[in-house]
């Protein structure tokens, strides 16, 4: 009985260990008795997308002429190559007024020479200086013939705005675009010390200052003083009391003369009924109409109201309130200037 069992389990012994290394072998692959749910994970396969490459273009030489200035570029050949891509490519900016040669659609070739005339219109200011007047004030303020600045000068400025075209950098027209008075100038003005009998304002009407011709705004219109009290026209002062010069009268030769109350031989009244007086002129009305006012270099504010038979074209002669003025004055060639408004 011993024997038989022992020999019933030698007999069973190697029927197990088959089975057990059976089982052990086949349990890297498929676990006995595993759940479904552990089912081993597959890795990936490797990325095998394949990167397109660009095409290569061979290389075009252009020549730039570019604000007159010349230069060379490489551009790609790429195909239906125009004229405003390869300048694009080449790194030039094309402004919207600029004149490109050949045309922009044209297509491009190697060696081919493309100019970019650079053209601009900018708005520009400039000024203009308006020079201060010389004024002449007559005044019984000072002593007569004697002259004081009552007031300094300053140069006015004229703003000019201009559209100004440039091709390549060079002026080649400007355009006219608005003006105005940026600083008003100021007038240098003299007062010229006067005798009142002589001030325009203070001058009786005479019929022979109305016959005056010649001048405008200053010898018309009845006496000076119905002239310096007349509208004053638009581009004129509205300071009636300040006069400019109008006209001058080269090497004109004045003599000295005085009336019989100073010492003189002639009446103490002119032509025109003034009082002969420091500042009385005595003019050849054909020349220099009466009722004109002057201002005469070395002497000073002369009003124009008498005649004389010895004065005849660029001859005047001056009243002096003394016969040894008049003879110290003798005579002399002066520059004689017309005074107006």
């Amino acid at each position: 009985m011993a024997l038989a069992s022992a020999c019933g389990m030698a007999l069973l012994l190697p029927t197990t260990l088959s089975t057990q290394s059976n089982a052990q072998s086949e349990s890297p692959t498929k676990p006995v008795n595993a759940p479904l749910t552990s089912v081993t994970a597959i890795a990936p396969l490797p990325d095998t997308k394949v990167v397109a490459q660009a095409p290569v273009f061979a290389k075009m030489r252009l020549n730039l002429v570019v604000g007159g200035q010349t230069k060379t570029a490489e551009v790609e050949s790429t195909p239906h190559l125009l004229v405003g891509a390869a300048l694009k490519a080449a790194g030039v900016l094309v402004g919207a007024l600029d004149r490109i040669t050949p045309d922009v659609t044209v297509s491009v070739t190697d060696g081919m020479t493309i100019r970019v005339n650079q053209v601009t219109n900018n708005l520009s200011k400039r000024y203009v200086p308006v020079p201060a007047q010389l004024m002449y004030r007559p005044t019984t303020a000072i002593k007569a013939g004697t002259q004081q600045q009552v007031q300094a000068p300053r140069v006015g400025k004229i703003e000019i705005v201009e559209r100004v075209w440039t091709l390549n950098g060079k002026v080649t027209g400007r355009e006219f675009v608005s003006k105005r008075l940026a600083v008003a100038p100021q007038p240098r003005i003299i007062a010229l010390g006067a005798r009142s009998n002589v001030m325009p304002q203070n001058i009786r009407p005479h019929r022979r200052y109305a016959s005056a011709k010649g001048y405008i705004n200053s010898f018309r219109g009845g006496s000076p003083r119905d002239r310096m009290m007349s509208v004053v026209p638009e581009n004129q002062s509205n300071d009636i009391t300040t006069l400019r010069p109008i006209r001058c009268f080269e090497n004109v030769v004045t003599t000295g003369y005085a009336a019989g109350r100073a010492g003189g031989s002639l009446s103490s009244w002119t032509a025109t009924g003034v009082r002969c007086t420091y500042g009385a002129v005595a003019v050849d009305p054909r020349l220099i109409p009466l009722g004109t006012k002057l201002y005469i270099e070395g002497y000073g504010y002369g009003f124009a109201c008498d005649t004389g038979g010895a004065i005849k074209g660029k001859h005047i002669d001056l009243a002096f309130d003394s016969a040894r003025a008049a003879m110290n004055h003798g005579k002399r060639r002066s520059r004689v200037w017309i005074l107006g408004r």
